[in-house]
């Protein structure tokens, strides 16, 4: 009888060490599947083009401070904290340009141009004054008027001043008669 308990607990060791390898590989094999895994994930290439309809990024407090998109005219946008936009890129169908902003939300400055030339305009919302420069020559607005104007007119300078109405006032040179 005690040689048959002996031959039965040696079984039964056996057995266990069968069943410890077992379960190590169990264990084991998982973990070998992630960590491979892991490492072919960061073995991925960078993309050749990311397609998105729009992009955010955000600060550490997950406020958004750039904005990429296309669903109206400003394609990129500077936001502050608040979330008010500062400055966009604009795109439209045959011209593009830069835009500062007031804290209001008004245009502060802009700087555009289309296949026929470019254009800067500089606003103060205080005084209701924008000076104006595009290819054709340089102008003073008042209340969204032209009041003063500088151009080349047949290769020559001309300044103009204009009346609320938009009535040339005075002009350097004077008209020839």
């Amino acid at each position: 009888m005690n040689r048959t308990l002996e031959d039965r607990v040696a079984r039964l060791e056996k057995a266990n060490r069968w069943l410890a390898v077992v379960c190590a590989g169990l264990v084991v094999l998982p973990l070998l599947a992630v960590v491979g895994w892991q490492e072919k994930q960061s073995e991925q290439k960078v993309p050749d083009v990311v397609k998105a309809r729009k992009f955010e990024l955000v600060d550490g407090d997950g406020k958004t401070r750039v904005r990429l998109d296309t669903t109206d005219d400003q394609v990129i946008r500077l936001l502050n904290r608040e979330g008010r936009t500062l400055a966009s890129l604009v795109a439209f169908d045959e011209s593009a340009g830069f835009v500062i902003f007031n804290p209001e939300g008004g245009t502060m400055a802009a700087l555009g141009g289309d296949g026929s030339g470019s254009m800067l305009i500089l606003d103060h919302p205080e005084s209701n004054t924008s000076f104006v420069a595009s290819e054709s020559g340089f102008g003073l607005l008042y209340e969204d008027k032209t009041r003063a104007e500088f151009e080349i007119e047949h290769g020559e300078p001309i300044l103009r001043f204009f009346a609320k109405d938009l009535e040339e006032i005075y002009r350097i040179p004077p008209d020839k008669p």
